[in-house]
């Protein structure tokens, strides 16, 4: 487990020596639980030597973004692989083959696709490689059976869901195509993005989805 400190309103060498209001409301409880007061005074001076954040004179919005970052990269980073390569036949190679058109060390867009019959596995292939790279990208997002939801819902429901995977928006209240569309140029563009879009069949929904290349 790990732990970040968000120290709110407080000086962290109160926190660690326990001084100021942390005195005096120690004081207070330890007439009812001695035991148990110094169980979080231990636990407060560990918390006290870890890195975390402190206010002082930064906004409260500031703080939350580091916070959210940080705390994103760290799940991005702990990902563990989802997929035993060792059962999947003639895998291997068909994971060299894209990795190399997905040239990641460069600044180029690049859209790969991968083509052929129903059943040979191109959903695993991707999959795979996904779970190998994603961790080297600011955003990314596997976006599933875009067919079968594309017939179920419309592309503007795909958009939402896509636009809440890459910029981890939880609500996404525009109801125009349009605003949409803007809203993925504007927010996405300058970003390094990895996006998978799985079972496409129509053309249109690479345009709504993916757009040009700029």
């Amino acid at each position: 487990m790990e732990v970040f400190p968000v120290f709110y309103d407080v000086d962290p060498s109160d926190v660690r020596k326990q001084e100021g209001t942390f005195a005096k409301a120690f004081a207070e409880h330890e007439k009812e639980n001695i035991e148990k007061v110094q169980t979080w005074r231990v636990a407060l001076r560990k918390v006290a030597n870890l890195s975390g954040w402190h206010l002082r004179d930064r906004s409260e919005a500031e703080v939350i973004q580091d916070i959210v970052k940080v705390t994103f990269d760290k799940l991005r980073h702990s990902h563990t692989f989802l997929v035993d390569t060792k059962k999947l036949v003639g895998i291997n190679s068909r994971v060299e083959q894209l990795m190399s058109h997905l040239a990641i060390g460069s600044k180029d867009v690049r859209i790969v696709g991968i083509w052929g019959i129903g059943g040979m596995g191109k959903t695993t292939l991707a999959r795979v490689v996904y779970d190998m790279v994603f961790n080297q990208f600011e955003a990314c997002g596997f976006i599933d059976d875009v067919r079968v939801n594309n017939e179920k819902h419309d592309l503007l429901w795909l958009q939402k869901e896509l636009l809440k995977k890459l910029l981890i928006c939880k609500d996404i209240d525009k109801k125009d195509v349009n605003d949409i569309d803007l809203m993925l140029k504007n927010r996405l563009r300058h970003k390094k993005i990895l996006l998978v879009l799985d079972d496409v069949n129509e053309s249109k929904q690479l345009d709504k989805l993916v757009g040009s290349r700029d």
